[in-house]
Formats: C-alpha cells, structure tokens, sequence
C-alpha cells in the first residue's frame, strides 16, 4: 500500500508539472522570440488594422477590459507612452473584450484613449488567436514582427519600446 501512494504521489507531481510548464511559463499563446499571428481588424473609428502593415515599426498589443481594475489602471501610462513616441515609428493597439463595442467606445472617449482601439468582444477571435487567458495582456513586436516582450508594464513597457525603438535606428 505504501508503494501505491509514494507511486501515485510521483505521478500527481509530474503530472502537475507536465501540465504547469507544458503552455510555457506565462500560459498559452505565443511566447517571446516567435513571429506575432497576423490578423486584420476594424477598429473603433472604423479603419482597417492590419498587422503585417506595421512592420518596420515597433507594436504593442494590449488585450484588454474596461471592467478590469488592472487595465484601467495603465491606461494613464499608456497615454504618455502614446505620446512620448507620436512621430516615431510606433504603434500602440488595444483590443477589448468587453461585451459591447458601445460600452468600449464611450470609455475610450471618455479616458482620452486617441490610439487605434479594436472591440474584439468577450473571447473573440483575435483573443482566441493569442490564446489570452488574463487581463491585461501585452506584447511588444519588434520592426520585423517577432514578439520580444511580453506581459511587461510601466517602467519595463517603457523600457522596451525605447530599446526596440533604438534598434530600429541601427
């Protein structure tokens, strides 16, 4: 019996850690270093976003909602991230996941949120296709679309947007 429970402990345990670090160690979708899934989509104002376009230009993608405590709170570091980088070649995208385009675009209007903005909806496609799994969530993209960064806020946002950006100019 003794053996029974030390073999089935064993099986639980690598069980667990087949399961935890099988989808990397930030869960599923896509990870630093692979090329960012292409996609196209309608943002807020009605222009067409598509991703391969943005290359040349160093790209964040927030996925996002205005429900989440943790989303709103950047938002302030957003805009002066938007800011500071008007006129070089950046991007900065948010995709929502909130459950009407009507509720996100009174939001943005109401936050000052003057960067492309896309209503992706609760687990839509452009979330399924990132596989996101948590709010907020964020990738930065290189010039050549390859993802560097990932889940990275604030100060580290900051810092590698500048450092991507100061690779484009090499």
């Amino acid at each position: 019996m003794r053996v029974f429970l030390v073999i089935a402990a064993a099986l639980a345990v690598a069980g667990f850690l087949y399961f935890s670090f099988s989808r990397g160690p930030m869960g599923g979708g896509v990870f630093a270093g692979q090329p960012a899934p292409d996609f196209t989509a309608q943002t807020l104002d009605g222009n067409t976003l598509k991703l391969a376009d943005l290359r040349g230009k160093v790209v964040v993608l927030d996925f996002w909602a205005t429900w989440s405590p943790p989303c709103r709170a950047m938002i302030p570091h957003e805009r002066e991230l938007v800011k500071k980088n008007a006129g070089k070649p950046f991007v900065f995208i948010s995709i929502s996941a909130d459950k009407t385009a009507g509720v996100l675009r009174d939001f943005v209007r109401d936050k000052d949120m003057n960067w492309p903005n896309v209503f992706d909806g609760p687990d839509g496609p452009l979330q399924q296709l990132y596989q996101i799994e948590y709010y907020p969530s964020m990738y930065v993209l290189d010039g050549d679309g390859v993802v560097r960064y990932r889940d990275v806020r604030d100060s580290d946002l900051e810092k590698a947007v500048d450092t991507l950006l100061a690779g484009l100019t090499k």
